[in-house]
């Protein structure tokens, strides 16, 4: 006659179910760190922040000088300064949005500069008085600033 054997190894019910409980936990988590992770590291590298502020600095101290804005699509604008030099014609600089930068084009074929790199994607517009810039960098969500405009 043969003897059967009861194979003692493997989990009860109530292990498994603890098992599946503590890895349903875990999984819940991670949605929640995944935002405070980008965030953290945001803040300790915080390039992509103190780069877009410098640009704005730069960008609101042009647009106090100027004269005139005209958007000429929703990736280029244009800004007419007056010119010291020689007050018949008007000093025309360019920021437009090419391949992940944001450049600026000076008037009077005095050159280029990179103002912002590593940008995905840029949308200028002006409603009115109200000229407003979109700009995402990396994978961050997308930087809004309004700046209210009192052309001469």
């Amino acid at each position: 006659m043969c003897k059967v054997q009861v194979d003692q190894s493997g989990y009860t019910l109530l292990e498994a179910l603890l098992q599946l409980l503590c890895l349903c936990m875990v999984a819940a988590t991670i949605p929640l760190i995944i935002p405070w992770y980008e965030k953290t590291k945001e803040f300790m590298i915080g390039t992509n922040t103190a780069e877009f502020e410098v640009f704005l600095s730069e960008f609101r101290a042009d647009l106090q000088k100027s004269e005139a804005i005209y958007v000429v699509n929703d990736q280029e604008i244009q800004l007419e300064q007056a010119n010291e030099t020689n007050p018949e014609k008007k000093y025309l600089s360019t920021y437009r949005f090419s391949k992940n930068r944001i450049i600026k084009t000076y008037g009077l074929g005095d050159g280029t500069d990179i103002k912002l790199v590593a940008v995905t994607k840029v949308h200028f517009s002006l409603e009115k008085e109200l000229f407003i810039i979109q700009c995402k960098m990396g994978n961050d969500t997308i930087r809004r600033r309004t700046f209210v405009l009192s052309l001469k």
